[in-house]
């Protein structure tokens, strides 16, 4: 460790020094080699720091201080020591391979010379300086490119005969060229064509990798000669592409079912397809029904894109997934008519992982071919609303986010809108029951079968199946994004969100859904739209006491889960009513309270806690008219009757409570947490009452109406309040109690 560090400080410093001292560095590190190898012993990390040290000294040298000798001299000691050992790979070969190419970097003539010197060598020799000249591409493509024709008519003499061993090496090198010359071309647009003996040197070796190393046995040669393949095949001709089509589109589909990592089949597979495709020198060279075998092969991948077990594999899962994406974008491109009844074909299939598929490519293509689409989205409406009912959580969580993408570009409309809308909410009501109870079931799993997994980041996709939690999010994002993103959605979202605060299976959706009316009723109040109007002209919308008295049911709920009232089904127009306040028979007193836990309640509490989490702001959340009219529409009278009606329930209530100081002094509960809780919830729900004054464009009707409302909103927060402190001290009496 000690040598570690000072060979690393001793680094630092020279290459500190390097810019102003390179000759004498260089002289000095040339002048260690000349004691021979022994003088390192078996020290190969000395070698390779020293060769790093003279690689960046060269790169940083000043352009005056440049002397070819010197140069000359360090390229013959650095092929000197890549040929040394009969092994490839080692840490002082690379090193030496780096202080070549920097070289390159300065003189690239006086490094071309010296590596050509080494290609007629022995098999190691020509594997280490091909590994050079690949390295150089990648690092001075304008540099390299000039001299592609010279490394090819030295390089392909020897390529029948290199041994399975270095054709890896061989078809990474070619595979460097090829992305040279196109950055090449990218930076000089303006660049000459190659002559004909350029292109017969490619097509020579394209010809050699397809017909020999693609069919290798060896699983690492055909990887690599496809790779290298997918770069060519923008480089030849199309005449010499079309004869090649036939075998090589199945050599690159093959190699999915043998390798595990398939980004680099995937990105030959494109390359492919765009040179096909795409090119503007002719017409398509593979029709569409060359292309199913294509989208049969591909479809099933794009839905296990996370099913992979560590951080490293989803990585390269995810960049695997967009290339496979890519490639259906480039076929939809131009049969898009053609794809778009091939995924609809798939969307009913009975297999989830083709319907998946499918969602996941519809998704990515819908954005980028909506315009040709446009005309067959009643197809694509009736394929979604059959899937609606799907019970995979996968499937679910696709379609959400589908959902979202057909809405931004207006592909959703009418009562398939509102069902779309539905589905959305029904996803963000997922109870915390059954995210629990899954979480539950994977630890089990996890822990039977010893998997070891991490948890995603917000920047990364979970892995393995959907879990509840995650479909419930992606939901909700969907909806919020739906609502203020979307300006076409608020015919359809208004006042049809209004209707699904009311039903219970909705509930833990409540926070979610208020935000949004929240944020509809701002935006329809900033373009001045009569709210009034609108409500009182839909005869199937709530009431005003559904609203005010779903709010009030959740106080009454948890209370009486405390308390161990046993509520019977509401028998009024709304569900919501605590009508167990008025039907219960008050003489009767309470049950047992010595029986009542807080662990009882604690379910409820926490689904109560993540509505109020979720929100950034409460009252923005349940006060669905705070910046509106909406609140003064309902009307002084109802408003009136709920208080009443509510002050009845509460009456009631204090009765019990009296009774149940009296007679039960023993209650064993931690009186904390629910006090605290519930005087949370109180403040944060009865600012619902409280209407402001200002009002957009008000009159003087309208501002009476608000000041009396306002006043019953006071007098409803305050017995409110009341009835909270005065529950929380018989609590904590009855706690005291001896």
């Amino acid at each position: 460790m000690r040598s570690a560090m000072v060979r690393k400080a001793a680094m630092d410093a020279l290459q500190e020094n390097a810019p102003f001292n390179s000759i004498a560095i260089l002289d000095c590190c040339t002048a260690v080699f000349r004691g021979g190898r022994k003088r390192f012993g078996q020290g190969g990390s000395h070698i390779a720091s020293i060769f790093q040290i003279m690689a960046f000294t060269v790169r940083v040298m000043n352009e005056r201080e440049i002397d070819v000798a010197l140069l000359t001299k360090l390229a013959k000691v650095a092929t000197s020591e890549m040929t040394i050992s009969k092994d490839l790979d080692t840490d002082w070969q690379r090193a030496a391979s780096s202080l070549l190419v920097a070289i390159g970097t300065r003189l690239p003539d006086l490094m071309m010379v010296e590596v050509f010197l080494h290609l007629a060598g022995s098999a190691v020799a020509i594997s280490a300086m091909v590994q050079t000249l690949a390295e150089f591409a990648s690092a001075e493509a304008s540099k390299f490119t000039p001299r592609l024709k010279d490394v090819l008519s030295r390089v392909l003499p020897v390529l029948g005969n290199i041994k399975d061993a270095q054709r890896p090496i061989f078809a990474n090198a070619i595979k460097c060229w090829c992305q040279a010359v196109w950055q090449y071309r990218a930076e000089f647009p303006l660049a000459p064509e190659f002559d004909h003996d350029v292109l017969a040197f490619l097509h020579s070796a394209f010809d050699l990798l397809l017909r020999v190393w693609a069919t290798s046995r060896e699983l690492k040669v055909r990887l690599s000669a496809i790779d290298a393949l997918g770069k060519m095949v923008g480089l030849i001709n199309r005449a010499q592409l079309k004869a090649a089509l036939p075998r090589l589109l199945p050599a690159v589909l093959g190699l999915y079912k043998r390798v595990e990592n398939a980004y680099v089949v995937t990105c030959s597979l494109h390359s492919l397809l765009d040179a096909s495709l795409m090119s503007d020198t002719g017409p398509p060279l593979l029709d569409f029904e060359d292309l199913i075998i294509v989208v049969n092969t591909l479809l099933p991948l794009t839905s296990t894109h996370n099913s992979y077990a560590n951080r490293s594999e989803l990585g390269w899962a995810l960049k695997n997934y967009n290339e496979m994406l890519r490639c259906f974008l480039t076929i939809g491109s131009l049969y898009y008519d053609n794809l778009f009844s091939f995924l609809m074909s798939k969307i009913n299939s009975k297999e989830d992982f083709l319907k998946l598929g499918a969602l996941c490519v519809l998704k990515h293509l819908l954005p980028r071919l909506s315009e040709a689409w446009y005309e067959r989205r009643l197809v694509l409406i009736e394929a979604v609303k059959s899937l609606l009912n799907e019970q995979d959580l996968s499937v679910r969580k696709s379609l959400a986010e589908l959902i979202a993408v057909m809405a931004s570009h207006c592909y959703v409309e009418g009562a398939c809108g509102e069902l779309f809308v539905e589905f959305l909410v029904q996803q963000c009501a997922i109870a915390e029951e059954e995210v629990t109870q899954y979480q539950n079931q994977q630890e089990a799993f996890e822990m039977a079968m010893g998997l070891r997994t991490f948890h995603a980041t917000k920047t990364e996709l979970k892995m393995g199946a959907v879990s509840p939690a995650e479909l419930r999010t992606v939901s909700e994002k969907g909806l919020l994004l739906l609502t203020i993103t979307i300006p076409e959605m608020e015919i359809i979202l208004w006042p049809f969100l209004l209707k699904m605060i009311i039903p219970s299976k909705y509930t833990a959706a409540v926070a979610t859904i208020c935000r949004c009316i929240s944020e509809l009723a701002r935006h329809r109040i900033a373009h001045g739209n009569p709210l009034l109007t609108e409500l009182k002209s839909h005869t199937d919308l709530p009431t005003a006491e559904c609203w005010s008295l779903c709010l009030l049911e959740e106080i009454s709920r948890l209370l009486g889960s405390v308390f161990a009232l046993q509520k019977p089904p509401c028998s009024t127009h709304c569900q919501f009513m605590p009508a167990s306040f008025h039907e219960q028979d008050t003489s009767q007193g309470l049950p047992d309270v010595q029986e009542v836990d807080i662990e009882v309640i604690s379910p409820e509490i926490e689904v109560l806690e993540r509505i109020l989490a979720e929100s950034n702001d409460i009252e923005n959340n349940v006060n669905v008219a705070s910046d509106s009219k909406l609140l003064l529409g309902i009307g002084k009278s109802t408003l009136e009757s709920d208080m009443v009606m509510a002050q009845d329930s509460m009456d009631i209530l204090l009765k019990r409570l009296e009774k149940y100081k009296s007679q039960n002094s023993q209650l064993k509960a931690e009186k904390n947490q629910l006090v605290d809780y519930v005087q949370h919830l109180i403040n944060s729900i009865s600012s619902t009452f409280l209407v402001p004054d200002a009002v957009a464009a008000p009159d003087e009707e309208t501002l009476n109406l608000s000041k009396e409302i306002n006043t019953l909103g006071h007098v409803t927060k305050s017995w409110l309040s009341e009835i909270l402190i005065f529950g929380g001290e018989m609590i904590k009496d009855s706690r005291e109690a001896p």
